[in-house]
C-alpha cells in the first residue's frame, strides 16, 4: 500500500465565535450514532458538490452533500473524536466523503448520501483500510469502482473556521489539508 503525507500551510490563529451554534449546544455531547441519526432525520441530501457549504449553513438550510454533512459531524464530534474525513475516489471521477471516527480503537463513519449503504458504519474495523473495503461493494453496485482513498484532517485547513461557519468566504479546499493516501 502506498502512503503519502502531504503538508499544509500554517493554520489561521483567529479564534472562532461559537455563539452562532447556541441552539445546537446539546449536540456537542451526542454520540456518533446520534449525530448520524440527526443527519438522517434533519439534513436532506443535495447533489451539488460546489460550492461546499459550511456546517453552519447546512444546519440553517437543512441541506448538504456528503462533504457538507461530514463538516456537521466534525463540528459536533471534533473535540472528542477529531476532525478527520475519509475521502473515497472512484474510476469514474465520482467521489464520496464521510466523517471518520475511532472509538475504542475501532473505526467507523458518519455520512450523507442517497444510498443508505454509503453512510453509517459501526466502529467495528481495526484499520482504515478494512473500513474502506466495506464500501467497495456498495460503490460497485452504483457502477463505479473504488480506486483509492485519502484521509483529511480539517484541523490542518488553511482557514480553520471556514468549514464551521463560512466566515471567510470560500470554504475548505481539501487539497490544502494533510492527506494520507491509500490504494
Amino acid at each position: 500500500m502506498l502512503v503519502l503525507f502531504l503538508t499544509s500551510s500554517s493554520s489561521s490563529s483567529n479564534s472562532i465565535d461559537y455563539s452562532c451554534f447556541e441552539e445546537y449546544s446539546g449536540f456537542f455531547s451526542y454520540s456518533p450514532r446520534e449525530i448520524q441519526q440527526f443527519i438522517d432525520e434533519n439534513i436532506s441530501y443535495r447533489d451539488n458538490t460546489v460550492p461546499l457549504h459550511s456546517a453552519l449553513r447546512v444546519l440553517q438550510e437543512r441541506r448538504g452533500n456528503c462533504v457538507d454533512s461530514a463538516f456537521v459531524a466534525a463540528l459536533f464530534l471534533g473535540e472528542r473524536y477529531g476532525t478527520t474525513l475519509l475521502n473515497l475516489f472512484t474510476d469514474k471521477g465520482k467521489g464520496h466523503v464521510m466523517y471518520l471516527f475511532q472509538e475504542n480503537g475501532l473505526y467507523g463513519t458518519i455520512g450523507n448520501s442517497r444510498s443508505e449503504k454509503l453512510k453509517w458504519r459501526e466502529p467495528e474495523c481495526e484499520s482504515v483500510e478494512s473500513l474502506v473495503e466495506t464500501f467497495r461493494g456498495p460503490l460497485h453496485e452504483q457502477g463505479v469502482h473504488l480506486t483509492r482513498f485519502r484521509i483529511d484532517d480539517l484541523s490542518l485547513a488553511r482557514e480553520r473556521e471556514d468549514w464551521k461557519t463560512g466566515k471567510n468566504g470560500f470554504l475548505v479546499n481539501l487539497d490544502h489539508v494533510m492527506g494520507k493516501w491509500g490504494e
